[in-house]
């Protein structure tokens, strides 16, 4: 019995533990009255039953450009969710002969910002605003950041963030990933930005980006559950004039990370997800000694990251970075 007891109380548990936006929130359910029961002539006849109505459907409007969200009518409770645009990567790093060279950093996973609550606390209507993406080259850019209301500048409305900006690759040195947003959804919950590398510290904070070494070699950027992964480095070149592979994008909650480009082959683009998540970002590509250096990946929308190109060596091309996802914003009401 006392063990019985106890798993009930652990699967008890981890129900309460879910994210917001997974545990049970409004019972969307509605019904009127039944008939009386009876057993037929002559029976006796039952307590007055309650019929179960039809459950209602949410009314889900998807943003992908800045707008005006209206409140419908009926509505008694709404979840938002502020996906940002993904941030840029840098082009890969024209390693001279003979040096040992970095591939670029790459950049930073992206906030996703959140809010729940009654709709009572919203007025008619509630401003939108879509994050476009960050732009991918010499000199790269972060995303636009998005949000349901005023983000930021009173508690209760979803604010999303982009990550921050890689390095470029150099000789000798390394070339550290993007910061990790921290989340942002609420001006009341304290953000968690994750450093160049670093798994994301909440459930809607962004991964940092993946690190190109002072030997070549690469380090794969941070995870993320909801909010961006990091964007992969690209690859460098190591002693003896080795050209080394881009970093994978990582994993977005279950999804698998996106291989990294072996030498003198182009990174994977990241992939868009199922639900309230964000898109996986691109790897890094790889570098090369004998030709054109492998481009980063493309981010995954919304808010992937783009991945950074690899290193070219000795005169050969260095490769392009990926391209970032632009955002979106996801409102449900009941």
């Amino acid at each position: 019995m006392r063990r019985l007891l106890s798993a009930f109380l652990l699967l008890s548990g981890a129900a309460l533990a879910q994210p917001p936006g997974y545990g049970p929130g409004p019972t969307p359910i509605t019904g009127t009255p039944g008939n009386i029961a009876s057993f037929g002539a002559g029976g006796v006849a039952g307590d007055s039953g309650t019929a179960l109505g039809a459950v209602s459907t949410p009314n889900h409007q998807v943003f992908t450009s800045s707008g005006t969200w209206t409140k419908p009518a009926v509505a008694t409770w709404v979840r938002a969710w502020a996906f940002p645009g993904g941030t840029g990567a840098y082009n890969g790093f024209a390693c001279p002969n003979g040096s040992i060279c970095s591939g670029p950093g790459g950049p930073g996973g992206g906030s996703v910002g959140y809010w729940e609550g009654p709709a009572a606390l919203l007025g008619a209507t509630v401003p939108v605003t879509v994050g476009a993406a960050g732009t991918s080259g010499a000199s790269p850019t972060i995303g636009g950041s998005s949000s349901f209301g005023v983000g930021g500048s009173r508690t209760g409305l979803a604010y999303g963030v982009a990550g921050g900006l890689g390095t470029p690759g150099s000789v000798g040195a390394a070339a550290p990933g993007g910061v990790g947003a921290g989340f942002n959804g609420n001006s009341s919950t304290a953000g968690y930005s994750a450093a160049a590398g670093v798994t994301a510290y909440s459930f809607y904070t962004g991964g940092g980006g993946g690190t190109g070494n002072a030997d070549g070699t690469t380090t794969v950027g941070g995870k993320a559950a909801f909010g961006g992964p990091a964007g992969g480095a690209g690859g460098g070149i190591s002693s003896g004039g080795v050209a080394t592979s881009g970093s994978n994008g990582p994993v977005n909650y279950s999804y698998y990370s996106v291989l990294g480009g072996t030498a003198c082959n182009s990174g994977g683009n990241g992939g868009s997800p199922i639900g309230q998540m964000a898109g996986t970002s691109g790897s890094g590509g790889g570098a090369c000694t004998t030709g054109p250096a492998g481009n980063g990946g493309n981010g995954g929308f919304p808010s992937g990251a783009a991945g950074a190109g690899g290193d070219g060596y000795n005169g050969t091309t260095p490769g392009l970075a990926g391209q970032a996802a632009a955002g979106e914003v996801i409102v449900e009401s009941w």
